[in-house]
């Protein structure tokens, strides 16, 4: 198992975490999704364009969700094709995808 990139929560408890093993790629997202995880979030999704690993992203520890959220949430959507997506999302990251109209599935893990 590989974990990259590594972030550790910063005082606004933002952190994305990239865990890479043989059957699958797991985002986990907590705290805020805006400007200042950009770079993290873009380094996510790079790896998953590199790979034909399954994605799994779990935001369920996400407090706000803005338009860099969003973004990167398409884009991960986008490079994923016909492999899919598959989303567990806090409240704030579904009203905002539904505010949007973004047709993302969401799934609830156990």
């Amino acid at each position: 198992m590989i974990t990259f990139p590594s972030s550790s929560p910063d005082r606004t408890g933002r952190a994305v975490r990239l865990v890479r093993s043989d059957t699958e790629l797991h985002v986990v997202i907590a705290g805020e999704i805006d400007v200042g995880t950009r770079a993290a979030l873009d380094d996510v999704v790079l790896a998953a364009a590199a790979s034909d690993l399954p994605v799994h992203v779990d935001c369920t520890g996400v407090t706000y969700c803005g338009a860099e959220g969003v973004r990167a949430l398409m884009r991960l959507r986008d490079v994923c094709g016909l492999r899919g997506l598959e989303l567990s999302a806090s409240r704030c990251v579904r009203d905002m995808l539904t505010l949007c109209g973004v047709e993302v599935r969401m799934r609830a893990w156990s």
